[in-house]
């Protein structure tokens, strides 16, 4: 079983929405799957709602370092930190 951390760095809708829907997939490999979201405030469409709640039930999880993401909030201190963790970072 692999770490994966999936990374969301951009303003985009779209590709936020793709990002969260990416996320998601990976954890049918039965891998481990972070999101973090930095800085910027993820847009709560419909289908980005969805697929998080999906990726909770799937065991995965979701960091913001920005309170208005309401996930679960890490420092970039802690980011830096889990960054090592991983053995696998995809950024978007």
């Amino acid at each position: 079983m692999k770490k994966i951390g999936v990374i969301v760095n951009t303003a985009n809708t779209h590709r936020q929405s793709e990002v969260v829907r990416v996320a998601l997939g990976l954890t049918l490999m039965d891998d481990r799957v972070e999101l973090i979201v930095l800085g910027r405030k993820l847009t709560r469409s419909k289908a980005v709602k969805k697929n998080l709640k999906l990726l909770g039930m799937m065991k995965g999880k979701a960091y913001s370092d920005n309170s208005e993401n309401e996930l679960e909030p890490l420092s970039l201190e802690e980011i830096a930190k889990k960054l090592t963790e991983y053995d696998v970072v995809m950024p978007y």
